[in-house]
């Protein structure tokens, strides 16, 4: 891996967030995750969605960041649920994702038509009220490219579909669950007698 290649690497993970350790893997190779977590440029947390992998404050200066930023575990979820619903829409024919351009957990696209979108997404609840502030935020008339609204929640709700009517907003259920943990059988409660 060369210092460039290091470099993009690191870069993406400024611009998009935290990524699903696995996830960074599949893209980058075990390789490179053994060099950032070596020369401590990346940290790996336990989320209840899998572990996920970001910026050390000398990752963030290696790519000019100068903030002592450390983001919460919520954010992070949130950037992998980007990420996903980033990903599903670039298999569906979207192109030219830019990170945070409309705020933190969004990116612009452009749909299979060429018309520009935002796109969304929230790993747990994404009320209808945010959703209804998101939405007349983005459509206040200061963005006359930007044609459509995709928000990718967990379980959507049909009650949210109605109020946005007034909007051009499409609800997706977002591509991310939290772990199922096993539950090991519990041994027989005291007292219980073996029948043989």
């Amino acid at each position: 891996m060369t210092d460039a290649d290091l470099h993009a690497m690191l870069q993406d993970l400024a611009d998009w967030g935290g990524c699903e350790l696995n996830d960074f893997k599949k893209q980058y190779g075990d390789g490179a995750y053994l060099r950032v977590k070596r020369r401590d440029l990346a940290d790996v947390i336990d989320t209840p969605f899998g572990r996920i992998m970001y910026l050390t404050r000398e990752g963030r200066l290696a790519v000019g960041l100068t903030n002592l930023y450390h983001p919460t575990v919520q954010a992070l979820v949130n950037n992998v649920a980007v990420r996903r619903s980033v990903a599903l829409l670039l298999l569906e024919g979207y192109l030219n994702p830019e990170p945070r351009v409309y705020g933190n957990a969004h990116a612009r696209m452009t749909d299979p038509e060429g018309k520009v979108v935002c796109v969304s997404a929230r790993a747990t609840t994404f009320s209808s009220q945010a959703i209804r502030l998101l939405a007349t935020r983005l459509f206040d008339g200061t963005r006359p490219e930007l044609t459509r609204l995709i928000v990718f929640v967990p379980k959507p709700k049909r009650g949210l579909k109605t109020f946005l009517e007034r909007y051009p907003v499409e609800i997706r259920d977002v591509p991310l669950r939290p772990l199922v943990t096993r539950v090991e059988p519990k041994s027989r409660a005291r007292g219980e007698r073996a029948t043989s």
